[in-house]
């Protein structure tokens, strides 16, 4: 009898045939081309941070010998903080201890991710306190025969290209494994069959332009089709690396380089294409090409001190090509001649300008700017009158009156040395037959003249005085300013201390009405600087960032960041999404962008969506009823309605989601509903009551809400938070407790000072975010509500901030803090 386990010893040919055929699988080779895209500030690159493909070692684990590892890592936090030397030794170790390691596959890569975790909270303990920790995302794939593994630790994204099918893997559980911020990393992992020509889409986060439809190929793609697709769909920066898989016989890396700037490649390029793939066209095969680096194993073994020389990239966009161009291309000698000429013609007519010195033109505005009468509009108006008309005088020289020059004054002989002759006296007659002069202005512009001047000088005379009431307001109440803030300084009572600056503060903002020169600035910048000193917060900088101010009735209530490119916001006023694109320096309007705003469709609260939702939307907007719409980038919006639940909609005011659940709060019901969707498609379930008896919160006092892992946070009227967890067995068993919050000695804060604006649930580092309104200060809390930070503002480049209340706010996992006041938006980077 034979035994029916492959793994056992057999003696026989045909078993033994039997056993290869069945371990065949295993033994399959493949080369690995690598094209690594990275598109920075619109210039293609070709160097992606954290990028380490390894081969098996010759000495290894026998289990492990065919595998062909890589691992890409991308900073979430603290990037400055390691060095890319450092880094890559880093990811040599990782691998060599997977390489040495033995157990499963899946063990192994979970003892790449703890290694590279303890590295980096050992030098996170090492940093000082305004550094802080460091955090990556890690994206790993083997590859043993035809068998592909995947291991996310971190939201990171893997796409499959295949034929005409496109498979996307990422866990939304995966966002709470960020190295560096969990004790214990616990990889999220996904195997597949692959074959030769698939191709494997890596990036810590989609892109926008990414969707279904843009990796999707009518058949299988090659590296140039997949690169042409992804520059030509993708707005903005973003970071990619495409892998493809090629019959072999050595199963190496092969690194795809871009051409240098001449479009010759530094060695022979092989043929990368699938076999399937058709002859590229003419438009292709101008373009550069793509120069080879073969990572071998004795380069990349992990037993073996040192990398694969690096190639410094070229800073342009080029295209893909795999033939070099027999000639290059004929250069048209007439038109650099005629450029030179050009050139030369334009130095020369220069060179003449600049001989001649340019006299300031004279215009009413450079003389209307001068005069010392701001405000006197209509003074303003009849010397504009006044100046056209003398204007036409200086520019007609045939409407004056020509006379003689006047003659010298007759002298004593003494007091001539040039004699008589240059003093001779004029005939009678002759001073008769001069032409008397006249003035060549109407008696009208004299009566004005003689009007205007006076109210000009009683205008200047009045604006002299009122500047000097002004002058010596302002000088009172800053000099009341700057006493009290010195008087402060020294000052060893905190509390007496903070009043005191507290006071200055009031008195240099009142001085500040009148006017502001660059010693009021100073002295605000001290006072401020004092205030935060004796309060423990962090100042951060505030740029705008929208292109221009925004029409006065909008007032933004919610802000969310999508793939750092795409911005939205909601119009609490008119109930209307907006969204804004960056492009690489602030963010513009999308006019084309409609959603909302109107009738049914004026939302309530917003919130964002997985960028694999069946949708295909960006956002999900609720309105007062429980009716809700998929927002979508360059397509019309889609509403639908949420099933009633048997209370009914009365009031709906917020709502917030995690992962494929949506959480409706309606204070007119005072009931809060709970949907799942598959694919976050909410319209087909069953509302499932969060609270079955009484809740323990007063809903109708709910004014903002979170969820955070599998738990949901409620800030009542009260300034109090509320933490009740999700995942419980029944509504009944649900625990909800409340977390007051204490500063960093322990001691309690004292909520009726507080006005919280909104609250922000990050994964990463695991905090709750909340915006004071009377302070305008923003708390980092830990999730036991031990505060961890506070931070303030001041606005760049020597500006002001709007005086108006700061109506939304909203972190980002790239640690940013965006702050709406109004119909404005300023973005702070977290120091």
């Amino acid at each position: 009898m034979v035994d029916a386990n492959p793994s056992a010893s057999i003696s026989g040919s045909k078993n033994q045939i039997k056993i290869i055929q069945q371990r065949g699988s295993h033994n399959k080779v493949y080369e690995l081309y690598l094209l690594p895209m990275h598109r920075v500030d619109g210039l293609e690159q070709n160097q992606l941070q954290g990028l380490f493909p390894a081969l098996a070692p010759k000495r290894c684990q026998r289990s492990r010998v065919n595998d062909r590892l890589l691992l890409w890592l991308s900073f979430v936090t603290g990037g400055d903080q390691v060095s890319d030397e450092e880094l890559n030794e880093w990811l040599k170790d990782a691998a060599r201890t997977y390489f040495n390691a033995r157990g499963t596959i899946t063990s192994g890569m979970r003892v790449i991710a703890n290694d590279l975790n303890e590295k980096f909270l050992s030098r996170s303990t090492t940093l000082s306190h305004g550094n802080g920790k460091i955090g990556a995302k890690l994206n790993m794939s083997l590859l043993r025969g035809d068998d592909l593994y995947l291991a996310h630790a971190g939201a990171v994204y893997t796409f499959l290209l295949q034929d005409d099918k496109m498979t996307p893997y990422f866990n939304t559980n995966s966002h709470s494994q960020v190295l560096g911020y969990a004790e214990d990393i616990r990889p999220h992992f996904f195997q597949t069959k692959i074959q030769v020509g698939d191709v494997l889409l890596l990036s810590p986060s989609p892109a926008q332009g990414w969707n279904r439809q843009t990796l999707t190929f009518e058949k299988r793609p090659s590296l140039q089709s997949v690169r042409r697709r992804l520059l030509n769909n993708t707005l903005g920066d973003f970071e990619a690396l495409v892998l493809q898989l090629q019959s072999g016989e050595k199963g190496e890396f092969h690194k795809m380089r871009l051409a240098n700037a001449l479009g010759q490649a530094q060695q022979a390029s092989p043929e990368v294409d699938s076999q399937e793939d058709s002859v590229p066209s003419q438009d292709d095969q101008e373009k550069p090409i793509l120069s080879v680096e073969t990572i071998e194993a004795e380069d990349q073994s992990v037993e073996e001190n040192h990398q694969p020389e690096t190639v410094e990239e070229p800073e342009m966009a080029v295209g893909l090509e795999t033939n070099l161009p027999d000639t290059e291309p004929a250069i048209d000698e007439s038109l650099n001649r005629s450029s030179e000429e050009t050139e030369q013609n334009s130095d020369a007519q220069a060179s003449q300008e600049k001989e001649i010195p340019q006299k300031p033109k004279v215009t009413f505005d450079s003389v209307i700017e001068k005069l010392p009468f701001p405000g006197f509009e209509e003074s303003k108006r009849r010397f504009a009158k006044m100046w056209v008309k003398l204007r036409k005088l200086k520019d007609n020289p045939q409407s004056r009156i020509v006379t003689q020059p006047p003659l010298l004054p007759q002298t004593e002989d003494g007091d001539n040395p040039e004699g008589e002759e240059a003093q001779a006296e004029v005939p009678s007659e002759k001073k008769q037959q001069e032409p008397q002069f006249k003035l060549p202005i109407s008696n009208s512009v004299l009566l004005f003249v003689a009007i205007a001047v006076p109210l000009i000088i009683a205008a200047i005379a009045g604006a002299t005085y009122l500047k000097m009431g002004v002058e010596e307001q302002f000088a009172y109440y800053y000099e009341r300013a700057h006493q009290i803030s010195v008087e402060a300084i020294g000052e060893t009572d905190s509390e007496v201390k903070r009043t005191r600056l507290e006071n200055a503060l009031q008195y240099l903002e009142q001085a500040e009405t009148f006017r502001s020169n660059d010693d009021s600035h100073e002295l605000r910048l001290q006072i401020e600087a004092a205030l935060d000193d004796v309060d423990g917060v962090m100042r951060l900088e505030l740029f705008n960032i929208i292109d221009s101010q925004l029409n006065a009735s909008i007032e933004i209530s919610k802000l969310f960041v999508l793939n750092q490119y795409d911005l939205f916001a909601l119009d609490g006023n008119s109930g209307q999404v907006l969204h804004f694109i960056y492009d690489g320096q602030i963010y513009q309007l999308d006019d084309n962008f409609v959603c909302g705003g109107s009738g049914l469709e004026k939302f309530v609260d917003i919130a964002p969506l997985s960028p694999l939702n069946e949708k295909r939307a960006s956002v999900i907007a609720i309105d007062a009823i429980g009716s809700i719409t998929y927002c979508k980038i360059n397509a019309e919006p889609e509403n639908e309605m949420l099933k009633v639940p048997i209370f009914g909609w009365l009031d709906v005011t917020e709502m917030t989601m995690e992962r494929n659940a949506i959480f409706t709060l309606d204070q007119g019901t005072r009931a809060l509903w709970q949907y799942y969707g598959k694919g976050q498609i909410f319209t087909d379930e069953e509302p499932y009551l969060f609270f079955s008896q009484d809740p323990p919160l007063d809903l109708t006092q709910v004014k903002a809400m979170d969820v955070y892992s599998d738990t949901i946070v409620f800030v009542e009227e009260s300034n109090q938070v509320m933490t009740c967890v999700v995942q419980a067995m029944t509504a009944e068993d649900r625990e909800c407790f409340y977390l007051p919050p204490i500063d960093k000695q322990g001691d309690p804060i004292p909520l009726q000072q507080m006005d919280w604006v909104d609250i922000y649930a990050a994964d990463f580092p695991p905090s709750y975010y909340l915006l004071d309104q009377n302070s305008r200060t923003l708390y980092q809390f830990s999730v036991q509500m031990k505060l961890n930070k506070s931070f303030r503002f001041y606005a760049a480049g020597g500006d002001w901030l709007p005086k108006n209340d700061i109506t939304a706010f909203t972190v980002t996992d790239q640690q940013n803090i965006l702050v709406a006041f109004g119909n404005r938006i300023y973005l702070a980077q977290i120091k």
